[in-house]
């Protein structure tokens, strides 16, 4: 992250922040209000029915409440208290790693007031992960009160962290920033540096975490309105992408409708986002979507495979029957590989049909030999079987009966 960053975010927008974020908390405010306003039902309501007179009152209530979920025991407010105890688990932590759930909720707390001397605290967990943890939670509760103080700290102490563990730092500052502002948030982290592939990764991250809360929360048109206002950038693009893998979800047909409505603008990856969202709910309608773009658009062989791993899990012939009328391509393969890695639990020689059909030598190498060793340790009989009435060489039947399957070999074409 470019050091000066800050300092130019200052020049360059501070005003336009510092009147979103007015607003934004003014509303808050008064929904807050409105909450406050309305009744809360007792627990006393609810510890013992009064019609119950065939037993004990004592008895009645006891398994009422041992039907009541289990609450958290409530982090100490009292400052002093919290203060030492915070002390105290630090030092027990090293013995007792169960206290650090504790210990973070405790730092949180104590950011409420003071978020300085709880980043100090948090800086004296010995182990990494907890020390991270707990900075983290630290960073988003004092972000969502004073979000540019919270991100001037990460910015004046970012020396000697990796960048990875920086990074965490803001994207947890940015999750509280926007958790009670989310147009300034998103104002903020425009101005975010996109110098390298890692800053814009990150960037994206942070902005695309954003609208999917929006779109979630607020609506997808909301979510919509505040791309829109974006210049064309590859980061808007970025955040397109998480908006329709949100929107497909819910109304895929209106995702479609969106990208139909961007026209050539539209990315291969904001098509497969919509193939992906769609076919974890319906595979088929995601499968009749991609039959209708262009065979040469890159996004319609590619969101073959997306596809296929979602509906292979629950129908093997008609996602197999839509996978033959698909045109052949190195995607292709990588779909084959998919189907093929849910076929073999259900009909291994079929699997190994499939197996045999790609294209390519060496994947075709690789998948014979993981439908051999599954299918070996489910039916080693069928397996031998298939053997004996092959017309492989000697030298390939040996390597298919010492091949392993899937759940010994990590796979090299990644997730199937």
């Amino acid at each position: 992250m470019n050091r000066n960053f800050l300092t130019l975010l200052g020049l360059s927008w501070g005003l336009s922040i510092a009147v979103a974020f007015y607003f934004g908390r003014s509303a808050a405010n008064q929904s807050s209000g409105i909450e406050a306003e309305r009744p809360i039902k007792t627990s006393s309501q609810s510890l013992a029915d009064p019609k119950t007179t065939d037993r004990p009152a004592e008895l009645a209530v006891t398994e009422s409440m041992a039907d009541l979920p289990e609450t958290e025991e409530p982090v100490e407010t009292d400052p002093i208290a919290l203060r030492e105890s915070i002390l105290s688990n630090i030092v027990d932590l090293s013995n007792n790693p169960q206290l650090a759930d504790t210990l973070r909720k405790q730092l949180v707390e104590l950011a409420k007031t003071s978020p300085i001397e709880a980043l100090e605290l948090s800086s004296q967990i010995l182990s990494p992960r907890f020390r991270e943890q707990a900075t983290n939670g630290v960073l988003r509760e004092w972000a969502g009160s004073d979000p540019m103080s919270a991100l001037q700290w990460i910015d004046a102490n970012s020396d000697g962290l990796t960048r990875s563990v920086r990074n965490e730092q803001l994207i947890a500052a940015y999750a509280g920033f926007a958790q009670n502002n989310l147009q300034a948030a998103l104002l903020s982290a425009g101005q975010l540096g996109e110098a390298n592939s890692y800053e814009l990764r990150i960037k994206s991250r942070i902005m695309g975490d954003m609208i999917r809360t929006q779109a979630e929360n607020s609506g997808v048109v909301a979510a919509k309105q505040s791309i829109e206002q974006m210049p064309d950038s590859e980061i808007r693009n970025r955040l397109i992408t998480d908006l329709i893998d949100v929107w497909a979800g819910t109304s895929p047909t209106e995702a479609a409708a969106y990208i139909s409505s961007l026209g050539d603008n539209a990315t291969e990856e904001q098509k497969r986002a919509l193939a992906r969202s769609w076919a974890r709910n319906d595979p088929a309608a995601a499968a009749s979507w991609i039959d209708t773009l262009d065979p040469s658009d890159p996004a319609s062989s590619r969101a073959t495979r997306d596809i296929i791993r979602e509906w292979a899990r629950y129908d093997l012939n008609s996602s197999a029957e839509w996978l033959n009328s698909r045109p052949a391509s190195p995607e292709m393969d990588r779909a084959i590989g998919s189907y093929t890695y849910h076929a073999v639990q259900e009909d291994p020689a079929s699997a190994m049909e499939w197996a045999t059909s790609v294209d390519s030598e060496g994947m075709k190498d690789y998948l014979q030999k993981r439908v051999a060793g599954a299918w070996r340790e489910e039916d080693p009989v069928a397996f031998q079987n298939y053997l004996d009435s092959s017309e492989l060489s000697d030298e390939r039947k040996t390597e298919l009966q010492e091949a392993r399957s899937w759940g010994s070999w990590q796979g090299r074409w990644g997730r199937r």
